[in-house]
């Protein structure tokens, strides 16, 4: 009957309000997938911008989907309620991951505690409520403190009391609306989390998501190394000297120009090293590289120290493959950094990828919401269906 159902004007509220409780639960699946959509194109946009604080966003949205998904059902929530609270809890981790991971900690604390305790299920399930909120805006706080703490104690409190406002307006209105559904805490706390999850989501749009910019030039985001996909990829030993010609028809190609440009306008923005001219990356693919065949889902770059080869950097990869002309050129121009010293760190490969493979960067955001949130309405499921399990017998 979804989205028109039943209803029928005829005058007055009461219609309309028969009608939206007909259609609750596909109006709160309908707000979760939105939610849940809003966090993947925010994290997008931020990794399309070459911005490594992308990972943090999608860290955030795992975190908030998971804790949120199991929230709602610990509180007796049917799957429209999980899957509402997890698409929300999902976009308040990209909003303000640090709440997010604020939150999972103090639910998992709490619950944690009380089991060991010997609570029973619904202390069990407010304990974890409880400690959501805490962790929540204790999180939020922290986050925003500990970005302004270089000016002084006063100022970090000043910040983190401004950031964490739009949490504690949220979750007090959520928490008043929550306990007129059904005059119980735990709809009361149910409706505070939700609460403060959007006061959190709101909080951040209006900031702007928190200092993005200022993050990666200030070097405040931990620049873990590592080569291919992060450290993910080894080195291959199945060498194949006839690869040469194709890196170096990809070298001259226009293509590889415009990415290298692209890659350059990004390094300078961003504080990495710029490439070396293509010529130069000619110059190396002919006297100092070697080159692996191998698929491109294990593409990668090394230097020396990092394999076997006599050269001082190997390429692997297929670039005579429908998609190795893309690979190639991401290789190449972690090559040509490389030349000039840049080390493989998460800010540099993000660059890379938006430069060169933008499409791997939206196809991470998208899987990264849609895993916050099914991994929150999964481990929802799981974790009452064990308790329940449990207190049976």
């Amino acid at each position: 009957d979804f989205p028109f159902g039943s209803w029928r004007a005829s005058g007055g509220m009461e219609p309309f309000m028969r009608w939206a409780s007909d259609q609750a639960p596909w109006i709160k699946i309908t707000v979760g997938g939105v939610a849940m959509a809003g966090a993947v194109v925010a994290t997008g946009a931020v990794a399309a911008h070459g911005n490594p604080y992308a990972f943090v966003m999608g860290a955030g949205a795992i975190a908030g989907g998971v804790q949120g998904g199991i929230e709602a059902s610990l509180s007796g929530g049917d799957f429209s309620d999980v899957m509402l609270t997890a698409g929300v809890g999902a976009a308040f981790g990209a909003a303000v991951p640090w709440g997010a991971f604020g939150a999972l900690a103090g639910s998992a604390g709490s619950s944690f505690t009380a089991w060991a305790a010997g609570g029973n299920p619904k202390q069990i399930a407010t304990a974890y409520q409880w400690g959501g909120l805490a962790g929540g805006i204790g999180g939020d706080f922290t986050g925003a403190a500990r970005t302004a703490v270089k000016f002084g104690a006063r100022r970090a409190l000043q910040h983190g009391l401004v950031q964490v406002g739009p949490d504690l307006l949220g979750g007090g209105a959520g928490a008043i609306i929550g306990y007129h559904v059904d005059g119980t805490s735990t709809s009361a706390l149910h409706g505070a989390t939700l609460g403060m999850m959007a006061g959190g989501i709101s909080g951040g749009l209006a900031r702007g998501l928190p200092g993005v910019r200022r993050g990666v030039e200030s070097g405040t985001i931990a620049p873990a190394t590592g080569r291919g996909l992060i450290g993910f990829i080894k080195p291959s030993q199945n060498y194949d000297p006839s690869l040469r010609t194709a890196y170096e028809e990809i070298v001259n190609s226009t293509a590889f120009a415009r990415d290298l440009a692209k890659y350059n306008q990004l390094a300078r923005k961003y504080g990495q090293t710029e490439s070396a001219t293509a010529e130069q990356i000619l110059e190396v693919l002919r006297s100092d590289t070697a080159f692996a065949r191998t698929w491109n889902l294990r593409a990668g770059l090394f230097v020396g120290g990092e394999h076997s080869a006599a050269q001082r950097f190997v390429i692997q990869g297929n670039p005579l493959s429908i998609y190795g002309p893309r690979a190639a050129r991401h290789e190449l121009v972690h090559l040509g950094a490389s030349i000039r010293g840049q080390a493989d760190v998460f800010a540099h490969e993000i660059l890379v990828q938006r430069a060169t493979t933008p499409e791997v960067l939206y196809g991470a955001a998208t899987g990264i919401g849609t895993v916050g949130a099914g991994l929150g309405a999964g481990l929802a499921y799981g974790i009452r269906w064990s308790i329940n399990q449990v207190w049976s017998e």
